[in-house]
């Protein structure tokens, strides 16, 4: 979260969409519930599933990046 002042939530999931780890900005009213914020999570994940049928043009997925500015 130091790499941008405008980032303020951060979360890491595992393949199944489980949250592992979540930190956000003190003193900041979070956007989403605990709730929306798994469902946003899974989403992800489904996302990046679906980019499995390129994996044989475009190499494997390590791991995917999001920034939403508001």
């Amino acid at each position: 979260m130091n790499l941008d002042g405008s980032i303020i939530w951060v979360g890491i999931t595992n393949r199944f969409a489980v949250l592992l780890n979540v930190e956000q900005k003190e003193g900041i009213t979070p956007f989403l519930t605990e709730e929306e914020n798994e469902e946003y999570a899974s989403h992800s994940i489904t996302r990046r599933k679906n980019r499995g049928k390129f994996e044989s043009k475009i190499g494997k997925v390590v791991y995917a990046f999001a920034a939403i500015r508001r």
